[in-house]
């Protein structure tokens, strides 16, 4: 489907609107019969451009030799910008040179003498090189243009070229027509021809290449087409499956956008690369524009360090082209505030002993967002913690209830807790001080929690404690049987008797005191006695 627009963009492309605005509009180079068409289009495209001061020119400047005269750098200009290899017109920095290659038969190409034209032997084209006297007028080439075409019944030639007089005593492009093969004795003598091996074959090695893997919406999209023998490139961008760009690309040219311009989505590009003899598409390549920033983790290379140790945080970002470090040191405020890469070192004894934290500020072109803390300990500790203890709040809890876990060790600033819940691992994190979740949030089960306690020496666990996770309590119904009855009574008295059973210790505590007791036994009693005024 590409490479029929393609074809059918040929046949009207002088008439191609652009629709996308942002970019400067392009001169379209008229329909292709061959690379002698190609290369005189080219330089019929420059004609009117102007050299600076000392020689001062685009075509050198891309050559490599600015400063100097240019009309052989103009032709080689021309023909790399029609999609010609140099080893169909090779670098020749001057038309002496140039010709005098020629006429030892080097380069791809045939040199003619003017006397071959003069007998009849040889009839200039269109796209051939004329090789003109120059100003010392010594019967070699002092100038070199292409020929534009040839009148055999007048001997006339019409020839474009650069380094030329365009009018104000400038040099510059020009296109002289009529000049005659005659001419004799002046700076305007034909001295001979050089027609190049012009082939004609499609592109081939199409490609398009993007100057990122993704974007933000600050960021500006470049993208290069290449391909061997092209001359001109159209380039197509789809966005989420809908296309956004259809436009025409110069040889040698770049494409680009601002990333705002059409927003963030995913998108995929091609170019087809295209001469005379036809087309070729390149693989399509796919890139994003992302309107946000995130992170994916955030950790220290220790939990606690010695004072002699570097501290080493890392953040793993997602879109991000940068980051700010935030240290503080817990109590006394802020340590550190950088720029940094996603890794950030610091030596241990610049921020001193005590109990820190740090996050990151990671963002890119359209977004910033801040990370979670990582907590560390910085401590000149010569042993490992002796002893770590883990407590819960309650022993049992409801699906309402907010369950506290708290460690302690005498020697630690920095814990590991770790929770299981029927026998499966739900909790695994670093805490400096109490650690809260709501009871529902895992379920009700039975749930078994312990601690590593740590500093720059070593680590040491507590013993574990278990905690379960009932339904909501109703005051009362201490058997969770839906009923509040003799069976709840029975099972309180059992319960304070040191019986092994199951108690809701919640729905137990009847008054409320927060304890359940022989206090509650009794209120349940009379309530279910029913001659007192008592109200679950």
């Amino acid at each position: 489907m590409k490479k029929t627009v393609l074809k059918k963009l040929w046949t009207g492309l002088t008439g191609l609107v652009m629709s996308f605005t942002m970019l400067s509009a392009q001169s379209v180079i008229p329909a292709h019969a061959s690379m002698q068409d190609d290369i005189v289009n080219v330089a019929l495209g420059e004609v009117g451009y102007v050299e600076g001061y000392n020689n001062d020119n685009k075509y050198g400047e891309e050559f490599g030799s600015n400063h100097a005269p240019w009309c052989a750098i103009f032709i080689w200009w021309c023909a790399q910008h029609a999609g010609i290899d140099e080893d169909i017109i090779a670098r020749n920095v001057s038309a002496a040179n140039m010709e005098g290659t020629k006429r030892k038969g080097n380069f791809g190409g045939e040199y003619y003498p003017r006397s071959m034209v003069l007998s009849g032997e040889f009839f200039p084209e269109r796209g051939d090189i004329v090789y003109y006297d120059g100003e010392d007028v010594n019967g070699s080439s002092g100038h070199v243009e292409l020929v534009i075409d040839y009148d055999a019944s007048n001997g006339t030639i019409s020839s474009v070229g650069g380094n030329t007089g365009v009018g104000n005593k400038q040099e510059g492009v020009a296109r002289h027509d009529s000049r005659s093969i005659y001419t004799t004795g002046t700076a305007l003598r034909i001295v001979g021809f050089e027609r190049p091996y012009y082939i004609d074959v499609p592109p081939t090695y199409a490609k398009l290449d993007k100057n990122q893997v993704w974007y933000d919406l600050k960021d500006e999209i470049i993208l290069t087409p290449s391909s061997d023998h092209a001359v001109d490139f159209f380039i197509s961008i789809r966005k989420d499956n809908q296309t956004v760009v259809s436009d025409h690309v110069n040889r040698g040219e770049t494409f680009r956008y601002r990333a705002e311009q059409f927003g963030a989505g995913n998108y995929f590009a091609w170019i087809s690369a295209a001469n005379s003899a036809g087309s070729v598409d390149s693989e399509g390549i796919d890139f994003s524009i992302v309107d946000g920033v995130g992170y994916s983790n955030i950790y220290s290379s220790k939990s606690a360090y010695s004072v002699n140790d570097d501290v080493s945080v890392t953040v793993d970002t997602i879109c991000a082209k940068g980051q700010v470090i935030g240290i503080d040191k817990i109590g006394e405020g802020r340590k550190i505030t950088e720029n940094c890469d996603s890794t950030f070192s610091v030596p241990a004894k610049n921020l001193g002993t005590g109990l820190f934290g740090a996050y990151f500020s990671v963002y890119n072109g359209s977004q910033s967002v801040d990370t979670k803390w990582e907590f560390f300990s910085i401590d000149n500790e010569t042993e490992k913690p002796q002893s770590a203890e883990l407590k819960a709040d309650k022993e049992n809890y409801v699906a309402d209830d907010k369950i506290t876990l708290s460690p302690s060790s005498p020697n630690a600033l920095v814990y590991w807790l770790g929770v299981r819940k029927d026998g499966k691992d739900i909790i695994n994190t670093k805490i400096t001080s109490d650690y809260s979740f709501n009871a529902n949030k895992y379920g009700n089960g039975v749930y078994y929690a312990w601690i590593s306690a740590v500093n720059s020496c070593g680590s040491t666990d507590s013993e574990g404690i278990r905690f379960s996770v009932g339904p909501t309590a109703t005051t009362g119904d201490v058997n969770d049987d839906g009923s509040i009855d003799l069976k709840d009574v029975t099972l309180m008295r059992r319960a304070l008797a040191g019986w092994h059973v199951t108690v809701n210790e919640t729905a137990a505590d009847v008054n409320k005191d927060n304890s359940f007791d022989l206090k509650d036994i009794v209120i349940l009693r009379r309530y279910l006695a029913g001659g007192w005024d008592i109200t679950l």
